[in-house]
């Protein structure tokens, strides 16, 4: 009981973002929304100390970096895997590696995954501006076109190569390489991307310790027809097959995500493929926990 009371008052506390890069007048830094505070304002460590539960696998959030460069993880399991990893700049936060798939071998598998990748690096698929103003279709929105139209790209790499059995060894990471005909790996793409950044939303009740916050919703829509769906309107189709949201804090970072697919032209909507508005995956984050020594990344490739 000690420990819950704990766990109350520290939820109970204003807390202090990271250090940040400075944006301009009336932007945010979208490094701070994406990842738990350091520390709460009493010093007390949050982010490493404590993760994210809810409805679904935990989320560990672990930043590796300074202000300008690095990674963040998202750690879904207390053995360290399986993960996404972003990038981030100065500029951008960028999505990188994911799991290779939903069974149960690739979610178990530590040597197996997905990296975004074009022409050699990995800095080609940006999700947001590090400053951003929320809502104003200009910071708050970014296109991404599928391989072959720029610098940046949807094409990310499969590791190991569909259809090679998974050895859950680190033959997965790059299996039976024979350049240039074969790399390894199997290639594939997400169309156009397109990811607006709306409005915070406030006295948001998600149940569990999170009754009354504030969110930040990141859409995120892939298999996009083009990069121009109506900029900024989150229920617009836009030729788009597939749209997730992110919902951030300020304070504890991921508390949110929802999987819709287009359900079809014909009177249709976002939804689960079947029944319009109704998504096909949400997961809630809404219970701070202690790490107990759990959740440190384990990713054995590079």
């Amino acid at each position: 009981m000690l420990f819950a009371i704990s766990i109350l008052w520290r939820l109970a506390l204003p807390v202090f973002a990271q250090s940040t890069i400075s944006c301009p007048s009336g932007q945010i830094d979208m490094l701070d929304m994406v990842t738990m505070d350091a520390t709460d304002s009493q010093g007390h460590q949050l982010r490493g100390a404590f993760h994210m539960e809810g409805n679904a696998n935990p989320i560990y959030i672990t930043l590796s970096g300074d202000n300008t460069n690095g990674k963040v993880y998202y750690v879904k399991s207390g053995s360290g895997h399986p993960w996404d990893i972003h990038l981030y700049d100065g500029s951008y936060i960028y999505l990188w590696i994911t799991e290779r798939g939903g069974t149960s071998a690739e979610w178990n598998d530590v040597y197996a995954f997905k990296k975004f990748n074009w022409n050699n690096s990995d800095f080609t698929l940006p999700f947001v501006r590090r400053c951003v103003k929320p809502g104003d279709g200009v910071t708050s929105n970014v296109q991404v076109p599928p391989p072959g139209n720029g610098s940046t790209s949807t094409n990310f790499q499969i590791h190991p190569a569909k259809g090679d059995t998974l050895t859950n060894t680190s033959t997965d990471c790059t299996p039976n390489p024979q350049p240039p005909a074969n790399p390894g790996y199997s290639t594939s793409q997400l169309g156009w991307v397109v990811v607006d950044v709306f409005p915070l939303q406030n006295n948001v009740n998600l149940g569990g310790n999170l009754t009354s916050i504030s969110m930040l919703p990141v859409s995120y829509r892939y298999n996009c027809a083009s990069g121009t769906p109506a900029i900024n309107t989150d229920e617009s189709h836009g030729g788009c097959n597939d749209k997730e949201e992110f919902d951030y804090n300020n304070t504890y970072g991921l508390v949110q995500w929802t999987h819709w697919v287009w359900t079809g032209s014909t009177g249709g909507g976002w939804g689960n493929g079947t029944t319009i508005g109704t998504p096909a995956n949400r997961a809630v984050f809404n219970k701070l926990v202690a790490n107990n020594g759990l959740g440190a990344p384990d990713f054995k490739c590079f």
